[in-house]
């Protein structure tokens, strides 16, 4: 069988409900990495899963960062040769260790007998209700929560360190049993722009400063805000 293009990708009918695809399409990714690793000869399924680049699947990233950097930089060079007008690069990435952090934070002892019921995710009513203070929480989490000055999740280190922008914390994204356990269903797009990459590796290697977007600054600064003042916290 003849490998799938960039275009053949983009060009071919839309996935069926439900797929991962379907998911990266509806978030803003851009779901295409599969397809051009393949192009280049390599099995996507353990880049992908090693580099943080599909739902529901994780594995150490930062036993594949040289060749992880590698592969990223060819698969944007590769697909702005394919699809010149493509200008945005995303991942939808897991956040696998937001739930080990989140309890060890005062604020689970107030989240954490609703989270562990697990009926917050099965409706709308349910999800909403803790919507706001979770993605807070996920941006402290990302942006604050460090190991030897950079960050506590291993996923955000890979792509940080490759030159990727935080770009958008995207709720309940992934519904299966493993993510609903590790970060309650919470995905991530890393924003991988073209003419960003080096200044964002650069500024992170040397100043561990993180490129992210303003909506994702202004959640972390709320999180920390409702930590000074419960009240706000709860409303």
């Amino acid at each position: 069988m003849t490998p799938d293009s960039p275009a053949d990708i983009l060009t071919r009918d839309p996935p069926a409900a439900g797929t991962e695809a379907e998911a990266s399409q509806r978030l803003g990714a851009i779901a295409l990495v599969p397809a051009v690793l393949r192009d280049l000869g390599l099995d996507p399924l353990p880049v992908i899963t090693q580099a943080g680049l599909a739902p529901g699947l994780f594995a150490d990233p930062e036993s594949m960062v040289p060749l992880g950097s590698l592969l990223l930089k060819q698969v944007v060079e590769d697909l702005r040769r394919s699809l010149p007008n493509l200008k945005r690069f995303v991942t939808l990435s897991p956040i696998p260790g937001f739930e080990k952090w989140l309890r060890k934070q005062p604020e689970y002892g107030r989240l954490g007998p609703q989270l562990e019921k697990g009926e917050w995710s099965k409706t709308a009513s349910g999800s909403r209700a803790i919507e706001r203070v979770m993605t807070s929480l996920c941006a402290s989490y990302l942006l604050n929560a460090k190991r030897e000055n950079e960050p506590l999740d291993p996923v955000a280190r890979f792509h940080l360190r490759n030159g990727a922008r935080l770009e958008r914390i995207n709720w309940l994204a992934d519904l299966s049993e493993r993510a609903l356990k590790e970060s309650y269903g919470m995905m991530v797009n890393y924003a991988y722009r073209p003419d960003e990459i080096e200044s964002n590796h650069e500024a992170y290697s040397h100043k561990h400063q993180i490129a992210a977007d303003s909506r994702i600054e202004f959640l972390a600064r709320k999180s920390l805000k409702d930590r000074k003042d419960p009240l706000l916290a709860a409303g």
